[in-house]
């Protein structure tokens, strides 16, 4: 039997097997940003922005840090809404993304040449391969003849959907048929990289969208309360490309939110804000209004080292050009 779509522990220890692979151009034909708001594109004539320093700066540090190879998209099959067990006995109805958005996997091939090669900053496609990458994922794939061999609602894509749309901040147009199989595993964020709450440009006290990320697991709830001395939390509703909303609260002004933050393996971290939101009320709704916490949680099967292409450096080190 597949794994339910987004069953992270199982999608561990089951390799999926897939057929093919595709890239992603980020910026053209993405206005809104991916769906997990990792990455919101810049205008056409400046398709990135993947340092983290230019207006559209929100990018993940396990991203901007080289610790994955991509950022992908991954199939409808993997990524839309489903229900199964989570490792600490919870029974959840994830919604679409929930698990998925943030999770990490390594894809191989055996057989085949492997991946496109690209250079450090992703702009490029060089035409030797690389057989292994570790990826994390940004976006559902619902593409009509790769992620969904039938059309674009995916009515049924048991058969293909497995498909990885690997994301490229320039001109891509690579469609490859060929067999290799992906696994899903704790990102690679070493002893360095903590959880960042990435806030809509609309973010206050009283109402929010928030998406953790770099976190090592997927997270399965996210909670908060008002400030330390508050009795308890109270939850966060999951919105697709979205994140974790907070429609309205009572928080009154000067109050520092505390969020707990609970894994699928049911580990719980605590972060309170060490200063108050900015209350920005204009803008666009893009996901730059970050803030690193002091928090991560713990590893339970480590993978080894990520897969990279060979562009990348070692050791966490920004692109050259980004320095």
């Amino acid at each position: 039997m597949p794994c339910a779509a987004q069953d992270f522990e199982c999608m561990r220890t089951t390799p999926v097997e897939t057929q093919g692979f595709t890239y992603n151009s980020v910026g053209q034909g993405n206005p809104g940003g991916l769906f997990c708001k990792m990455q919101v594109p810049g205008p056409s004539d400046s398709l990135s922005d993947r340092s983290g320093t230019g207006a559209y700066a929100g990018v993940p540090n396990v991203l901007k840090l080289n610790r994955v190879a991509a950022g992908v998209g991954l199939s409808n099959y993997q990524f839309k809404e489903s229900s199964f067990t989570l490792p600490d006995g919870t029974n959840i109805q994830a919604k679409a993304g929930q698990l998925a958005c943030g999770m990490c996997l390594k894809a191989t091939f055996t057989q085949a040449a492997g991946f496109n090669n690209a250079n450090c900053e992703l702009t490029a496609l060089e035409k030797n391969y690389t057989k292994e990458l570790t990826f994390m994922v940004f976006d559902q794939c619902k593409d009509a003849g790769t992620c969904c061999r039938d059309n674009r609602f995916c009515s049924d894509d048991r058969m293909y959907g497995s498909w990885l749309d690997i994301d490229i901040y320039g001109d891509a147009d690579v469609e490859e048929l060929s067999d290799y199989t992906w696994e899903a595993v704790e990102c690679p964020v070493g002893d360095d990289i903590k959880i960042t709450l990435a806030y809509n440009q609309y973010a206050s006290r009283t109402k929010q969208a928030v998406w953790p990320w770099d976190t090592r697991v997927p997270v399965q709830s996210v909670e908060y309360k008002c400030n330390q001395e508050a009795a308890s939390y109270k939850s966060m509703e999951w919105a697709d490309s979205l994140g974790y909303v907070m429609w309205f609260s009572d928080c009154h002004e000067g109050d520092l939110l505390v969020y707990r933050i609970t894994s699928i393996y049911g580990e719980q971290l605590e972060y309170a804000l060490t200063e108050a939101l900015p209350e920005i009320t204009d803008g666009d709704q893009s996901y730059q209004y970050l803030r690193e916490t002091s928090v991560q949680f713990a590893s339970k099967n480590d993978p080894g080292p990520a897969a990279l292409y060979p562009q990348q450096p070692a050791g966490g080190k920004e692109c050259n050009s980004f320095v």
